[in-house]
């Protein structure tokens, strides 16, 4: 190679690593700003206010926990999130903000992913099991480090296999169990999300999508990345939300990766796990879960229980919560309420039907007091 075509390639090459420097340094000054624009869209006044990160070990491995509330004396609320593996704390925060005001909220990133994944993990701990001991024990240090006796236990698609089996096995510890698309028998529900989105794949004329989809029916049981590929499929067809769907103003993906970045909670390490982690989870519990039939683990919750389900929901479909809704014994009362207009998303997508049972319906039938700030 000529001098004159070295230089060439050399100044081409400082080009590209130059450019790529200063995308890097715009997405950490994006990063910083969306940073200073959560903290500023929900102070908290630490005289009045929690709002704590601790790192806990939980489990022979250390996991973090958010807490935050406007009121150190309102009720206690552990969330525990979906995927597995999708700790969407900033989410909820941005969209949910009102939690806050009536709860102290309790935001834990389950074993594997954010803040409670660190190199080297043990991988071999990634069990179901593993994770219902996690949630009680995370359950158990709240309740001693806040000073209270129960707390609301709340959760949201794949959280909510943790949420109810917990709940049935320790209602000692609960004052209510809240979920949201309540999972059920998750091979049942896999098998109908796989064929609506085949039904809407051939529909659509999406000829190479329909291909994909009858070979992994074919074989009987989808690995975790051909459910991964599914699961997008669903998302396109809008069985998540419906197309175009929005939430305080943004596109619902765009808006969600957006708040995960500028998560003041999440380091750099957390947010590269919180993004790429969800498939490590689903690889451990994806095949193990096929089999859970939630209606068997916990047919009875001896806390009051309010199931808040989308009506088109696909991927937690409505018939099995109502199903197992009818077969649930809990003496201290349950509610199944439906949300007409939404899927999988109703907290995003119907957020003022949803926030007033949260913050009114559902704190006035446990007998809430009302706590000072609240919207």
């Amino acid at each position: 190679m000529s001098e004159a075509r070295m230089s060439v390639s050399c100044i081409a090459l400082l080009g590209i690593l130059g450019a790529g420097l200063v995308a890097v340094s715009g997405l950490l000054v994006w990063r910083k700003l969306l940073q200073r624009r959560l903290l500023a869209l929900t102070p908290i006044d630490p005289e009045q206010g929690v709002q704590d990160l601790h790192h806990v070990e939980i489990g022979g491995i250390t996991q973090a926990i958010s807490v935050r509330g406007h009121d150190r004396d309102a009720p206690l609320l552990l969330y525990l999130h979906g995927g597995p593996g999708e700790p969407f704390l900033a989410s909820v925060r941005v969209y949910l903000p009102e939690l806050e005001h009536v709860y102290t909220v309790a935001y834990w990133a389950q074993r594997g992913t954010a803040g409670s994944f660190r190199r080297p993990f043990p991988s071999e701990t990634m069990t179901v099991e593993q994770m219902f001991a996690d949630t009680h024990a995370v359950v158990e240090w709240l309740c001693e480090h806040y000073g209270r006796e129960k707390l609301v236990l709340m959760a949201g698609s794949w959280g909510t296999v943790l949420g109810a089996v917990t709940a049935a096995r320790y209602p000692e510890r609960f004052l209510a169990y809240i979920a949201r698309s309540q999972c059920v028998d998750l091979g049942e529900a896999d098998a109908f999300a796989g064929r609506w989105a085949l039904e809407r794949a051939t529909e659509n004329g999406d000829d190479a999508v329909v291909r994909r989809i009858q070979r992994v029916a074919a074989s009987g049981q989808p690995t975790a990345l051909q459910g991964f590929r599914i699961a997008a499929d669903i998302a396109r067809y809008g069985g998540y939300a419906e197309k175009g769907a929005r939430a305080n103003g943004p596109n619902l993906p765009v808006s969600i990766l957006g708040q995960l970045w500028g998560c003041p909670e999440l380091s750099l390490a957390d947010l590269l796990h919180a993004l790429t982690n969800p498939l490590f989870s689903a690889i451990h519990l994806w095949g193990p879960t096929q089999g859970f039939k939630v209606d068997e683990l916990a047919p009875k919750i001896e806390v009051p229980v309010y199931l808040l389900q989308g009506r088109n929901d696909i991927v937690a479909p409505t018939f099995l919560v109502e199903r197992y809704f009818e077969a649930l014994e809990a003496p201290a009362g349950k509610r199944l309420v439906i949300f007409e207009n939404s899927q999988h998303l109703a907290h995003l997508t119907e957020r003022e039907a949803y926030l007033s049972w949260l913050l009114e319906r559902i704190p006035n039938e446990l007998g809430f007091e009302p706590v000072s700030g609240s919207p």
